[in-house]
Order: C-alpha cells, then sequence, then structure tokens
C-alpha cells in the first residue's frame, strides 16, 4: 500500500514539475517574441537591455546563419545589434521616389537605393524610423530609436544574401542636419552608415551612426 501512495505522490510531482517548466518556456518564448518585435515598453527594455545584449553576443555569427534566434531566413535580409537588442528586416527598393521609400519603411528599416550593398566598396547606408512614444502599433517605428545609445567598438551585424557582413562602430552623432547627414553617407571605403531622427521621432536632425568593415 505503501508503495502505491508513494508512485501517487511521484506522479504528482512529476506533473506539477511538468506543468510548471511549460509555463516557464510558454511565458519565455511570449516574453522573447513581444521583445524583437518592438513592442516592448522603453522602460522594460532599458531594464533588460543588458541582459538580452549579453545573451546575443554569446551568439556566433554562425548561429545566426543557422536561424539559432528564429528571426533569421535565407530569403530575408537583417541587421542584428546586440548592445541595443536590435533585430529589424532590411527592405531594397530601388526607387529614391519618397513614397516609395516611406511604404519600405513600414516594414524595417530600409537601404538607400544609390548606396553600397553589404560587401561591396562604398557606404552601405541605412536608415530607419525611431520614436520616443513608449508604445507604438507598428515596431517598425521604433527600428532605430536606440542606435544613439551605441558606442566606438560596438559591433553591426548584416544578413544579405545568406552571408554575414559585420561592421565595427567607429563614430555616432547625434543633432546632425539633414545636409551634412547627406554628405557623411557618401563614400568609397567600405562602410557602414546607419540614420535616423534627432531627437528620436522628430525630423528635424539627425542621430548618425558609421561602422567600419571587419570581414
Amino acid at each position: 500500500m505503501k508503495t502505491i501512495d508513494k508512485k501517487r505522490k511521484n506522479k504528482v510531482v512529476l506533473g506539477v514539475s511538468v506543468f510548471v517548466l511549460l509555463w516557464a518556456l510558454t511565458l519565455s518564448a511570449l516574453f522573447s517574441i513581444v521583445y524583437f518585435s518592438g513592442r516592448m515598453p522603453a522602460y522594460v527594455t532599458d531594464f533588460t537591455g543588458d541582459a538580452v545584449a549579453a545573451v546575443l553576443t554569446t551568439i556566433d555569427s554562425n548561429a545566426y546563419q543557422a536561424n539559432a534566434l528564429g528571426i533569421f531566413t535565407s530569403s530575408a535580409s537583417y541587421i542584428a545589434i546586440p548592445e541595443i537588442g536590435l533585430v529589424s528586416p532590411i527592405g531594397y527598393p530601388t526607387s529614391t521616389d519618397i513614397a516609395v521609400l516611406d511604404e519600405a519603411l513600414l516594414s524595417g528599416v530600409v537601404r538607400y537605393p544609390d548606396s553600397a550593398l553589404p560587401g561591396e566598396n562604398g557606404n552601405v547606408y541605412i536608415f530607419g524610423h525611431s520614436t520616443s512614444k513608449l508604445i507604438v502599433r507598428n515596431p517598425a517605428f521604433t527600428a532605430f530609436s536606440n542606435i544613439h545609445k551605441l558606442a566606438v567598438g560596438d559591433i553591426i551585424y548584416i544578413l544579405f544574401r545568406n552571408a554575414e557582413y559585420r561592421y565595427r562602430v567607429t563614430k555616432v552623432m547625434n543633432n546632425v542636419s539633414p545636409e551634412e547627414a547627406k554628405k557623411i553617407a557618401v563614400g568609397d571605403t567600405a562602410k557602414l552608415t546607419l540614420g535616423t531622427c534627432w531627437p528620436p521621432g522628430n525630423v528635424k536632425n539627425r542621430t548618425i551612426v558609421e561602422a567600419e568593415y571587419v570581414r
């Protein structure tokens, strides 16, 4: 009789343990989806940013290509910056028409058509939306909200045509005029330039991040 009671107790303990584990995994998955979708309020992302960055920086470049995070696909292009918890698709419109670019920005960040492609000699100029709002309907509007927090030496990953390109941040500039931003975005050296509004959500000036090509 005692043996039967012990078996029942073990089954109950096992059942509770499995239930708790499944709930923990489900909550973790939901948190990850919301976090990387850009829908997480800024005060939460600021609090968890260091932890997310620590996790992402331990992932080797091969892990990105192997779709370890479940966000990279062989048919798409992405930008990832672990230090600010940024992952966003990159659009490649072929027209410089403002309406076309604005439409592309609804789905992520955008590579300016007249700039170089990743891996080419020249400047890859990528721009995106930023905002100071805590909650927005479209996560693409928050894509570059935190690039002003980057520091010299931070690594930026670009996935393009099944290959990963790494760039190291060399300069972060805020309050740059639109005219000056256009000059900075031009060059023959293999590098990456990120641009967005400064302050976030204000179109008056720009935040510009320059990064050198690593490999």
